[in-house]
């Protein structure tokens, strides 16, 4: 018997089993913490970047839309964001390395949950 077809022994159905089997494994949380995950990947290597260029006459930096948004909410201007300071790209390098730590322990812990509640808590 195949994991598919015990899984949807378990779950009493047949009919559109992969839709059920799909739906715990990959709901709404499970994408949302995977594309979190992802959008801290991109912004770590644009923080990196702009540490590696900061001292290039010239260059501007990688920003994000939330970047600008909090620069404009604290400052009532963004134009402060067009020149690198690595000491500001250091500490936005930490947050964006203690976000990603907390989406992937959080994905992880789903993913064990989800692994305990298939297997009935017998691991596996």
């Amino acid at each position: 018997m195949t994991f598919m077809a015990v899984v949807l022994v378990m779950f009493g159905t047949v009919v559109h089993g992969e839709n059920i089997i799909s739906n715990v494994l990959f709901d709404s949380t499970s994408v949302r913490l995977e594309d979190a995950i992802y959008d801290m990947n991109k912004k770590q290597k644009a923080t990196a970047y702009n540490i590696a260029n900061a001292s290039t006459p010239g260059f501007r930096p990688i920003r994000y839309e939330d970047e600008i948004q909090e620069a404009i909410r604290l400052y009532g201007d963004s134009s402060m964001l067009d020149v690198v300071n690595v000491d500001d790209e250091m500490v936005r390098s930490t947050k964006i390395r203690l976000k990603h730590s907390a989406y992937v322990r959080l994905l992880s812990t789903k993913i064990g949950i989800t692994k305990k509640v298939v297997t009935l808590g017998k691991g596996g």
